[in-house]
């Protein structure tokens, strides 16, 4: 696993600014779970806070960001590009007979 700095996790994951701690609580392993809180007044998450989990060996783990991971879907058995296709064509004749 990836681990970050104190000063790169600290940073607020809209305008990647420094964040204020506020605080941490034991997460009951050995390690902490801080709090940090943005104070950039021009920030979408102005006064929001964030954990940052420090690991009882002092790592902290890289925080994974799930809007900036590509989307993976199972695959699923039998499914053809044609096969969606006429799927998705059928929900809208139907949303179209609804109206």
């Amino acid at each position: 696993m990836a681990t970050a700095t104190w000063d790169q996790a600290i940073k607020c994951p809209r305008c990647d600014q420094p964040g204020r701690d506020k605080g941490h609580v034991s997460d009951g392993l050995g390690g902490r779970i801080y709090s940090i809180m943005c104070e950039n007044t021009a920030c979408a998450w102005f006064e929001t806070n964030w954990a940052i989990m420090v690991q009882s060996d002092g790592t902290i783990p890289i925080r994974e960001r799930p809007e900036r991971q590509p989307k993976v879907f199972p695959k699923m058995p039998g499914m053809t590009p044609e096969r969606a296709a006429k799927q998705v064509e059928a929900i809208q004749d139907t949303k179209d007979t609804d109206a």
